[in-house]
């Protein structure tokens, strides 16, 4: 997944959970990515 892709499902007001659903990933491919991609918003941080 990319990170345009993680981001837009963030911003859109989608949950790890509701992400790792629709990729077909667990909430901690998720997590890793949002951590990989430094992106605060995954982990409700702002």
């Amino acid at each position: 997944m990319s990170e345009v892709v993680l981001l837009n499902a963030l911003n859109t007001g989608h949950s790890a959970d509701d992400i790792a659903n629709r990729f077909g990933v667990t909430v901690e491919d998720v997590v890793r990515l949002c951590d990989e991609y430094d992106l605060q918003s995954c982990l409700g941080e702002s």
